[in-house]
Order: C-alpha cells, then structure tokens, then sequence
C-alpha cells in the first residue's frame, strides 16, 4: 500500500467512525467511489474495531491490588522496588531469582483473557532488538494477572522530551529504530495499539568505536492481532 493510499484509507476511516450506520453506508459509497477494495478494508477495520470496543467495554477491573514493598515475591520474582503506575497497571523492578537477572514486573488491575494470553504468545515470539522482550506471564490468588518484561535502563522517550528539545540527529535515531521495530511487529500481523512517548524506553548503547548512541525499547503492550496480516501498515484504534 502506497503512502498516499493509506492517507487516503485512513482520513475516509475516520471520517466513517464519527458516522451513524446508515450515514456510514452511505458517506463510504460516496468517499470510496468505485474502489471497491478500498472500501472493503475500511469496513472490515471498522468491524473490527467496534467489536473490539465492545469486548473492552465490558472489562470491569478487579479491585487494586495491595502495593508491594521490598522482597515480597511473585511466583519465582523477588520485588525490589517500584517503577512507575498507570491507569492499566503498576510496574516493578524485580529480580528473577531463577536466573539471577533483573526484570519488569507489571501488575495488572484485571484478570487476563484467554485472548490477551494467546496474543502475549505472539507477542514473546517476536525478536527485536528495539523491542522490549515479554519473559513470562501468569497470576496468583492476589494478583489477577501480571507480565515478565526485560528490564531496560534509561528513562522514557516522555521523561527525556521533559528536559527540552532532542537534537535532530538524535531524534532521526530514535525515529529509525522505532520504525524498524514496528516493521517487525507488522510483518507478523501484530499491531501496538498504544504507541505513545510513555511507552519507549531510551536505553544507552555504547558502540564498537566506545561513543554512546540510544536504542529505544518499545514496550509490547495493548497490542493487536490481525487475521490478516498487513506489513508496513497500522492503525491505532
């Protein structure tokens, strides 16, 4: 799909969201004319997306979780410290205690769905190096659902915008990379449906020539799993 064409696709599929069912019908044979493909994959994002706000819609959070203080253990991870919250959840520094390695623990408000564990499976299997790898997932009698992340050092690309513009050349490096791992996602029909500064990671890197670079993580959460796969394309719903 042509740069253009997905301009295209997804001004007419925005347009279309605001619309009745009847006015929909009626706007996408107007806005699509005689391109029948294209209004074929505009309605079938727009299926998609409404069933999937349904199922989320229904989603009622379990109550908050008791805060975890240092060396409380989850499963065969030993708490450290807390990282940061959020309205899906609140993330821990922990210590595989099997490994010896250190991870991100968060702790979810809700109880995972069948869905959301098939989509973790996917989701683990990719292999990036600008993104953040999913080591585990599971729940306990207290915790109704948690994730196992790698542990990256560095603050978030929102925290690092906090202390003033970023360098153009620094800005194009981030950029590439982050774009690189959404290539990857897309290849396997995963789309991130909450990419936004809060959820990348700026990780330093130091080269073979000893000068210090980032490496940004994306953190695989709130993703999408299409039927159809669809390289190179993504559509935040």
């Amino acid at each position: 799909m042509t740069p253009d064409r997905w301009k295209r696709l997804e001004e007419i599929y925005h347009a279309a969201r605001t619309r009745d069912s009847a006015g929909r019908a009626a706007y996408l044979a107007e806005a699509c004319g005689d391109d029948e493909d294209l209004r074929l994959q505009i309605e079938s994002l727009l299926i998609h997306g409404e069933a999937l706000s349904k199922r989320e819609s229904k989603v009622v959070p379990d109550a908050a979780p008791a805060p975890l203080t240092a060396g409380a253990m989850i499963g065969p991870y030993r708490i450290k410290e807390r990282l940061d919250a959020g309205g899906m959840g609140v993330v821990y520094r922990a210590l595989d205690t099997r490994l010896g390695r250190e991870v991100a623990i968060k702790i979810g408000l809700a109880q995972f769905s069948d869905r959301f564990h098939r989509e973790a499976r996917m989701v683990a299997a990719l292999n990036h190096s600008n993104v953040c790898t999913l080591h585990d997932i599971g729940s306990t009698p207290e915790i109704p659902g948690y994730l196992v992340m790698e542990f990256v050092e560095g603050p978030t690309l929102a925290r690092k915008l906090e202390s003033g513009p970023i360098p153009v050349a620094e800005v194009l490096q981030i950029a590439r990379q982050i774009a690189a791992a959404l290539a990857a996602a897309h290849a396997q029909g995963i789309v991130h449906r909450d990419l936004k500064p809060a959820n990348v990671k700026i990780a330093p890197q130091v080269s073979s020539r000893s000068s210090t670079s980032v490496s940004p993580r994306i953190f695989p959460e709130r993703v999408r799993i299409l039927a159809k796969r669809m390289p190179n394309t993504a559509l935040n719903c």
